[in-house]
């Protein structure tokens, strides 16, 4: 599990570092104790940090130990199942990056004059990640060579259902599952955004993450919000969200609250 994960503001730089550290075999961590100094001191000042992925963690450790084992010279296939803004994407892309920590072959999928004889050639040259669609006419050739000829790569393909073809194959669905709410309220804080009943936008975007961050940043002024309008903003939800009733609830004059409100006007 990625740090950033469960710590959104942790630097994009000190997250990869970690990950590096706890690389499963010595030889592919950091060289020395200077060389993690020297990382650690640019993790300081660091560009903005990598959104992390939220959820999903038993789906994305499945795929993880997939890479463990092919990084140990095994096959495997999955499918990463889910509709639009169920965060298909950003998972196959956390799982190229864990790919590449563990020292695997990132290998470029087929497209236009790229074919599939190409792209098995690349994988046959040693452990090997690749992406593409499950409704790409290249994936089946790919699976069953990688499958049945024993190549050390994980063919890790993303689609919207699953494949009747695939049910006489050794392919693993990975289904994503929707959001919790709570998971919904570390995604808004992992991208900036304040201020929003975490719990209407689950019901709203039905958990999914594309969506939910979709209407959060349509909505404009709240993703930079400062504390005292954030929790103004949170109360004004509830019924009966009166200026009286607010500035009880907040422990503020009325004066304030008119104060503060005028953030959430602007």
């Amino acid at each position: 599990e990625p740090p950033a994960s469960l710590c959104p503001d942790l630097p994009a730089g000190l997250d990869l570092l970690i990950l590096w550290l706890l690389a499963r075999r010595p030889d592919r961590r950091p060289p020395d104790a200077r060389y993690v100094a020297r990382e650690l001191r640019a993790a300081a000042t660091p560009p903005a940090p990598a959104a992390p992925v939220v959820g999903m963690r038993r789906e994305r450790g499945a795929i993880r130990r997939m890479i463990a084992a092919t990084a140990d010279g095994r096959s495997h296939a999955a499918v990463v199942l889910g509709q639009t803004g169920s965060g298909r994407r950003a998972v196959i892309d956390e799982a190229r990056q864990a790919a590449a920590r563990e020292g695997l072959q990132i290998v470029e999928g087929p497209h236009g004059a790229r074919d599939v004889s190409a792209v098995l050639e690349d994988l046959r040259a040693g452990p090997s990640f690749v992406t593409l669609s499950a409704d790409s006419a290249a994936f089946l050739p790919i699976v069953d060579e990688a499958l049945e000829g024993g190549l050390q790569a994980l063919v890790l393909a993303h689609g919207q259902r699953t494949l009747p073809v695939l049910d006489d194959r050794d392919v693993v669905p990975v289904p994503l599952p929707a959001l919790s709410v709570d998971e919904v309220r570390l995604l808004l804080e992992s991208r900036g955004l304040r201020g929003f009943d975490a719990t209407r936008l689950h019901a709203a975007g039905r958990g999914l993450p594309g969506p939910i961050l979709g209407m959060a940043r349509d909505a404009g002024p709240r993703t930079a919000l400062t504390d005292a309008a954030s929790a103004l903003w949170t109360a004004s939800r509830q019924d009966g969200a009166t200026v009286r009733n607010l500035a009880l609830q907040l422990g503020r004059t009325e004066s304030e609250v008119l104060d503060i409100a005028e953030e959430l006007l602007d």
